[in-house]
């Protein structure tokens, strides 16, 4: 179902299968240009709209059947034409014409479901129009009131709007017919003398036949669409700007160290029929590269890839550290919106950059610089093969496929625990020195802390054999033995096993086995299906029998 402009809802089914079984009906369609141009030297015209035309032609019984369909209220078909028919159409055309067969022409013209009374002046207004209701009311055909107009000089009638500037569209024809013929250069030929040239009638007739053959599958002749100006503007977004200081922007943050130590970041977006990927290179400035692939499982348009490419490399350089960013990319249309050469008028694009402005807020200094495809060639490339398949890339390359634009996904924002944690006086003494009043905590705090590590502002707990662990407060540790314990992938597991799952995801607190337990013993799926012991907790007692003695007698 799909929602109209009106209001309305208009349903649609695919009927390919039933187009493909029907044969073509060859009745055609009138020229639009002509029904337009007769209207000219009428003065008032009044436009008509049937309502809801193809469904005022019934279906023959026996064809009724082939136009069914389901859906989750029963099977159902349609006792009356529906639109998306293989020759609606031209069954519709067949329809109105045989309706209007006397009026046509003289003082209505008639395209489908479009209708348009035309008429000299006022008086002979009134009659056309009388007569053309007449003509509906005996077949008891009905019009749309709402897209009726009556009495205008102008509308709009198929597609063409239709204006009483006829003097000027007759001077443009006149213009057209005496314009100078064409002539090919024969040696030879007189000054002044021209000779047409002219289509061969036999290639015209050619076209036509062919033309009539082809229709009766249902094929229709596409001319390819004109790829030039498409190709010199693309063209012209890849030409770098020279090198221009005055067209670079260089942010940099106040107090930020000045310097060389400035990462170099290469990135170039591709999309191709198998689907869309980046090519990232990431170089240090002691010149150690880290090559990175995305593949975007999601549709993007032409420069989304660029625009990507740029946040994802811009999230990898904040990860490793960076504080001074040099972007380069071969997308001008990137480069000059975010330096804020050129205007942002799309709305996506313009969450793009705002995005991209706000990573940069996170280094001390950033530039974003166009460069030609020929020094991107490796990043170009990288894209490519991302956009194809991961099977290409050497093991060097690191991969990573995004399900959703990052544009679409939802901005969380992290709230501070209240008050102090147990990791509060871990981080004043990494990062202030400071220790507690209290000789007893001090003195513990000052045996745990070699354990510990900061590491871009946050806390880690070293790991002999394992990878440092990222600490979190209780609060937080809770909830990540409820998700891992009922969440989607929970599985219900005991404390122990709880308790490794959450390590190995990388986090860790200091009573992450308490709360492990207590997360499982507070778990009603858990005690309810829990194997209970059939042992009794005392040892049984016998008694005699009764009429029986002790003894036996």
């Amino acid at each position: 179902m799909v929602r109209k402009q009106d209001g309305s809802w208009h349903m649609c089914i695919d009927f390919s299968d039933l187009k493909k079984a029907c044969p073509k009906d060859c009745y055609p369609l009138p020229e639009i240009d002509q029904k337009v141009e007769s209207l000219q030297g009428f003065k008032l015209k009044s436009f008509l709209d049937a309502y809801k035309g193809h469904h005022q032609i019934l279906m023959s019984k026996e064809d009724e059947e082939k136009t069914a369909f389901y859906t989750d209220h029963g099977t159902f078909c349609y006792t009356k034409m529906p639109f998306g028919l293989k020759n609606a159409g031209s069954t519709y055309q067949h329809l109105v014409d045989s309706i209007f067969a006397k009026q046509i022409g003289r003082n209505i013209e008639v395209y489908v479901d479009d209708m348009v009374i035309k008429s000299p002046h006022e008086d002979k207004m009134l009659q056309d129009i009388e007569e053309t209701f007449q003509t509906l009311e005996k077949v008891k055909m009905k019009l749309n009131p709402a897209k009726c107009t009556f009495g205008v000089e102008e509308g709009q009638f198929p597609g063409y709007y239709v204006t009483k500037r006829e003097k000027a569209l007759q001077r443009i024809k006149e213009a057209l017919q005496e314009l100078p013929t064409l002539a090919s250069p024969v040696p030879g030929e007189r000054e002044g003398e021209q000779r047409p040239i002219r289509l061969k009638p036999e290639t015209s007739g050619r076209l036509a036949k062919w033309a009539i053959e082809l229709g009766e599958h249902d094929i229709n002749y596409c001319p390819r669409k004109s790829i030039k100006g498409q190709a010199l503007a693309g063209f012209l977004l890849e030409i770098p700007d020279g090198g221009d200081p005055s067209k670079e922007k260089a942010w940099v943050v106040e107090g930020a160290p000045a310097g060389n130590n400035s990462w170099t970041l290469y990135t170039d977006g591709a999309s191709s029929r198998e689907g869309s990927g980046a090519g990232l290179i990431l170089t240090s400035p002691e010149g150690e590269e880290v090559t990175y692939a995305l593949r975007f499982d999601f549709h993007t348009s032409k420069n989304e890839p660029e625009y990507e490419a740029l946040l994802a490399e811009l999230r990898l350089a904040k990860r490793m550290g960076a504080k001074a960013v040099t972007a380069l990319t071969d997308s001008r249309l990137a480069a000059n919106q975010v330096n804020g050469s050129f205007e942002v008028r799309d709305q996506r694009m313009g969450k793009y950059v705002k995005m991209v402005k706000r990573l940069v807020g996170s280094f001390g200094q950033f530039k974003i610089k166009q460069i030609p495809r020929s020094e991107n060639k490796r990043a170009d490339a990288l894209s490519k093969l991302a956009s194809t398949c991961f099977d290409h890339l050497s093991k060097k390359v690191l991969v990573e496929v995004l399900r959703d634009r990052s544009i679409d996904k939802q901005q969380v924002n992290v709230l501070a625990p209240a008050g102090p944690t147990w990791m509060t006086p871990f981080r004043e003494y990494l990062q202030r020195g400071i220790l507690s009043e209290d000789h007893g905590k001090a003195r513990k705090i000052h045996i745990k802390v070699p354990s510990y590590a900061m590491v871009n502002g946050e806390l880690y707990k070293k790991g002999f054999t394992t990878p440092s662990l990222k600490c979190v407060d209780q609060v937080k540790g809770r909830e990540l033995l409820q998700e891992a314990h009922l969440g989607q992938v929970g599985a219900h597991e005991g404390a122990r096993a709880l308790m490794g799952k959450v390590l190995r995801m990388g986090e860790y607190w200091p009573m992450i086995q308490q709360d492990a337990i207590e997360t499982t013993m507070k778990c009603g799926e858990c005690q309810s299906y829990a194997q209970f012991k059939q042992i009794p907790r005392c040892r049984y007692i016998t008694y005699p029998a009764r009429g029986l003695s002790t003894n036996g007698a």
